[in-house]
């Protein structure tokens, strides 16, 4: 087998289980899709497999992981060029100052000689599209643009065994369909593929196996699709719909003749763009269409070119890296000192507990927000936010790294606090079927222009 394990269990203590006795065997050249609601292990078990248990990842671990008859643990200096890895926060995996040095620098670490090298990297830039951001800064360019960079900066060495953390996370959906066509393109057999994914009507054209994760543990494994079980861990869209209420009357944001960039240059432009009170507004395009700079702009976050914006009441956005809005050392300070730089003292204790109970959050009220899941970062990411009491809360691609059923209860609080603060939400996604299901109405952004092209609901 390439990959064994016998009886592997890990966690950050012996009384705290990530991985609870995982036996798994994987052959070489398998295509495995590995799934499981958020917080099921998933990451844990990518990272186990690529070597990173102790050397990046402390705690306590029991039983057998080989690859390739190489012990996992304590493994990571014989797996690294084994093995290639897509990690879910993929932005930390950039180093090269451009797309192509990027995708460059994996080559160089190769040894290829300079004809062939660059043969190569053209090879690259070519099949994931890069070619038009080539000499692009690598940090100016759009969310799922980046995690197209890293996938291919990996793919292009041409690894034994790769691993894929929520690879379609940020992709919009013709970049998925091009994703599926490359990874079918470029392994054969000789290449063992495991991803780990939510989304996975997409991966069931790759994957002939598929594993299901939850609570650490191996809930399903087999070939078949058994979409009973999908259902039941929340693994499919259906399980989401729009909650309805009484939309208000008042326009709290309207923008007219709008035109958004940077440094002076234009890449979105709207003739009209307005949401009421308790309105929930999709805004949908492409990577790379300018969704982010219109939050930022619409946020007063960025100066716009031209037009004109009227906002009623104060707006907040929560970043589509739900980290890059954390602050403090505590996820009790997260959520205070947010609320008390708006209120008084007393009234910001008040209004954080109740955040904090909402958002279920209360339990991890001392602990370090890097020590929560990926989820519950993105929770306490929106109840800091709303912790200021803010008229329009805007969510910049609020389901990265989140399966349905997370989706699903993260939707139910933001559809109370809508109602009983009178809130209005604007939601930015490139998944415009989640748009649909759960919002008002929807805008679009089609080569530039910001079009309103229907309801939601």
């Amino acid at each position: 087998m390439q990959i064994l394990f016998q009886n592997f269990s890990f966690g950050y203590s012996r009384n705290s289980l990530v991985l609870n006795n995982i036996n798994l065997s994987i052959r070489k050249g398998e295509k495995i899709l590995l799934t499981g609601p958020t917080g099921s292990g998933k990451t844990t078990l990518l990272y186990v497999i690529a070597g990173f248990v102790p050397r990046f990842i402390p705690g306590y671990h029991s039983g057998k992981a080989e690859v390739m008859n190489i012990n996992c643990v304590n493994g990571f200096e014989k797996l690294r060029t084994l093995i290639g890895f897509v990690l879910q926060d993929f932005e930390n995996q950039l180093l090269g100052l451009t797309v192509e040095e990027e995708i460059a620098l994996g080559l160089h670490n190769l040894g290829l000689e300079k004809r062939s090298l660059e043969k190569k990297l053209k090879e690259s830039l070519n099949i994931f599209s890069l070619e038009r951001i080539r000499t692009k800064y690598s940090f100016n360019i759009s969310f799922g643009e980046k995690q197209r960079v890293v996938l291919a900066s990996i793919l292009s060495m041409n690894p034994k065994i790769i691993l894929l953390d929520e690879p379609f996370s940020q992709l919009d959906d013709k970049a998925k369909e091009n994703l599926v066509n490359i990874l079918k393109k470029c392994l054969n057999d000789e290449h063992t593929l495991i991803i780990a994914e939510h989304e996975i009507e997409r991966v069931m054209s790759i994957a002939s196996r598929i594993i299901i994760l939850d609570s650490g543990r191996i809930i399903y494994d087999g070939e078949a699709s058994r979409r009973d079980l999908f259902e039941n861990y929340g693994l499919l869209a259906n399980i989401l719909s729009r909650k309805s209420f009484s939309i208000g009357n008042r326009v709290v944001l309207q923008a007219k003749n709008l035109m958004c960039g940077w440094y002076k240059k234009a890449i979105i432009h709207l003739s009209e763009f307005k949401i009421k009170e308790k309105e929930i507004v999709g805004v949908s395009g492409p990577n790379g269409s300018g969704k982010t700079t219109l939050l930022l702009t619409l946020g007063g976050y960025l100066p716009y070119l031209s037009g004109e914006i009227l906002r009623l009441g104060r707006s907040v956005l929560v970043y589509q890296n739900p980290d890059n809005n954390i602050l403090y050392t505590t996820v009790w300070e997260e959520v205070f000192k947010a609320a008390n730089n708006f209120m008084k003292s007393d009234d910001a204790t008040e209004w954080a507990e109740e955040l904090l109970e909402i958002f279920s959050l209360k339990k991890y009220k001392e602990k370090s927000p890097w020590k929560l899941s990926r989820g519950e970062r993105t929770k306490l990411a929106i109840a800091s936010a709303l912790a200021t009491r803010p008229k329009i809360l805007m969510l910049d691609e609020p389901t990265y790294g989140l399966d349905y059923r997370s989706i699903k209860i993260l939707l139910e609080i933001l559809y109370q606090l809508v109602d009983e603060l009178s809130l209005s939400v604007i939601v930015a996604s490139h998944r415009k079927g989640f748009l649909e299901r759960v919002c008002d109405r929807l805008y679009g952004i089609i080569n530039g222009e910001l079009k309103e092209y229907g309801e939601g609901g």
